[in-house]
């Protein structure tokens, strides 16, 4: 009773929901819409698989909801051990990984307490789909765009699935984002003020044809997309105090759009929503998934990690990257790998440089 109460709570504000079309009057009622009953009932946009490699939503408590289908979630059978090509299978990588000297061992979900820039890059993001709130993470990237008053525009890469809705085919609204929530000190709160960075509306999204044509899980080598913060007309950052760029406030992260090495040790961070507020990683040697996208075979970040970075930096703090992929899709019971897709041999990199220009949402490339 209490849960559809509330879907219908969200739903009736969410068509109360019309933004202006005027940047400032926009961000302020993105601004007042997230009130702290907002932030605290939103949900992790967790995309899961399960054994017959059917699509899930996991919520809160991790209850099952069909994806795309109407087949209701099973107990995962024992298992048995997997291979490339279905859900949690993997080929190459093992435990133990190391990276040039830096003796980095196996982690599994645990907090990041390496500090570094990636801390201040990434971040939670806010948005709502169908009414209902929901928690992504992100990560600023380097645009390659210089000068002392940047171009008016950040670029925050995260998953496609915290953008687009590929089931209702529809963009996300009101999405905001929060870099380095962690250091706030506090649970998640609507108190920007607290949150050392500040929080940023994004003004649009891009994602790739092939994400918004598809349905999860067949478009996962395409769940990876770019939204676009701090237009210079938005003069509103939502209590940042910060009167310019993103870009120019945090030092992005670079972003790889090369050949990746899919036997060495990765580290995937996130904002694990139960683990809230800490920003959590695990790290381990890389591997192959579904549809040949990557793997962490043993890395348990849970949801809310959705859309936080993937990198193989032998740095212990990861220097500025590059970023490799994002947290894409998870176990439904099981083995708690988290999948991403790779950012090359696709249209990842033709994205990038569109989300550079673009000026509405956009299904690109």
């Amino acid at each position: 009773m209490k849960t559809s109460h509330a879907l219908l709570l969200f739903a009736s504000l969410s068509t109360s929901l019309t933004l202006s079309a005027a940047p400032n009057e926009r961000a302020l009622e993105v601004s007042k819409y997230w009130t702290a009953e907002r932030m605290a009932a939103a949900q992790p946009r967790d995309f899961v698989l399960d054994h017959r490699g059917l699509a899930y939503l996991k919520g809160k408590g991790g209850v099952l909801k069909p994806y795309g289908h109407n087949v209701p979630a099973t107990p995962e059978p024992r298992a048995k051990g997997g291979g490339g090509g279905k859900p949690g299978g993997g080929s190459g990588g093992g435990s133990g990984g190391d990276t040039g000297g830096t003796e980095f061992v196996d982690i599994k979900n645990s907090p990041w307490t390496n500090g570094g820039n990636i801390q201040n890059a990434a971040g939670r993001i806010y948005f709502i789909m169908s009414g209902v709130p929901y928690v992504c993470s992100g990560t600023l990237i380097d645009d390659g765009i210089e000068g002392p008053d940047g171009d008016g525009k950040s670029i925050i890469l995260t998953a496609a699935h915290c953008v687009y809705d590929d089931i209702n085919k529809k963009f996300a609204e009101a999405a905001i984002f929060i870099p380095n929530q962690v250091a706030s000190g506090t649970s998640t709160d609507k108190n920007c003020s607290n949150d050392v960075l500040g929080c940023w509306i994004a003004d649009f999204g891009i994602v790739s044809v092939n994400w918004s044509t598809g349905e999860f899980p067949e478009n996962i080598p395409w769940d990876y997309a770019f939204y676009i913060v701090g237009n210079l007309s938005d003069t509103l950052f939502l209590g940042s105090g910060q009167p310019k760029d993103l870009d120019l406030v945090v030092t992005p992260m670079k972003i790889s759009f090369s050949g990746t090495d899919v036997t060495k040790y990765t580290r995937a961070l996130g904002y694990s929503y139960r683990d809230d507020p800490n920003f959590m990683y695990c790290g381990e040697n890389l591997s192959t998934g579904y549809l040949d996208s990557l793997l962490l075979p043993n890395c348990g970040l849970s949801g809310g990690a959705s859309g936080g970075p993937w990198s193989q930096s032998q740095e212990q703090d990861l220097g500025q990257g590059p970023i490799i992929s994002v947290n894409s899709y998870g176990p439904a019971r099981g083995k708690p790998y988290m999948g991403g897709p790779q950012l090359y041999g696709n249209d990842a990199e033709c994205l990038f440089e569109a989300a550079k220009v673009i000026n509405a949402n956009q299904v690109g490339c």
